[in-house]
């Protein structure tokens, strides 16, 4: 039966929880077979991977429906200790998203739609003067753009931990729509951390958007 969480102690397991998107299709009953097509992967390599996933703990063994094998998560949550951890792994998490991100906006600005030329938007501001909004309107035939948002502020420690924990319920809280047709995966990568990229530079603003971030009306 699947549980609601499970503590990973198991080395190999514990990297073999990358495979997200593999493992992710196997919430509810379903065959490799049926996997490997919703993946476009050959389905001889889809039986091996749930083999071998099944042998680490990470998925169990329905049975046979339909004369197919069936595989299930065998958890809805997996923890894994820091000291399973491969090293470098929150490194390469880092760099597999920042791939990610650059060559989706490349394909943004190569669908992008402008008249006038691109615009990073960089803004100062201070208590007086806050930092303005993005005044520029661009259209775009991409219906995901990339974005990027990059804000340095002084915070104190209370405030600090608010805002992180507002950010990261608004993401959380959002439903995946997956049901409803023309949806499509989206990552938000969320980075916060104490210090600056350059020094001193409190209250500063870069956006990087092939959206318009202004409201219609």
């Amino acid at each position: 039966m699947q549980v609601a969480e499970l503590i990973v102690t198991n080395p190999e397991a514990g990297q073999a929880l990358e495979a997200v998107g593999f493992l992710g299709k196997f919430l509810h009953p379903i065959s490799p077979s049926e996997v490997a097509r919703a993946l476009g992967m050959p389905a001889n390599l889809a039986h091996h991977h749930a083999r071998k996933y099944c042998r680490l703990g990470l998925l169990f063994e329905v049975g046979r429906l339909k004369g197919r094998v069936h595989y299930q998560l065998t958890a809805r949550t997996f923890k894994v200790p820091e000291d399973l951890i491969t090293p470098g792994a929150y490194a390469q998490m880092v760099h597999r998203s920042a791939e990610a991100y650059l060559a989706a906006y490349e394909r943004s600005a190569a669908l992008s739609e402008r008249p006038d030329p691109f615009w990073t938007i960089c803004s100062f501001g201070d208590t007086a003067t806050p930092t303005p909004s993005d005044p520029t309107r661009r259209a775009t035939s991409e219906a995901r753009p990339a974005y990027l948002l990059r804000r340095t502020l002084a915070l104190s420690p209370e405030r600090y931990r608010q805002l992180q924990a507002q950010l990261d319920a608004l993401i959380q809280a959002e439903p995946d729509d997956r049901a409803t047709l023309g949806t499509l995966p989206c990552t938000f990568t969320l980075l916060v951390f104490e210090g600056a990229l350059d020094l001193g530079s409190n209250n500063s603003t870069t956006i990087s958007s092939f959206m318009d971030l202004q409201d219609p009306a």
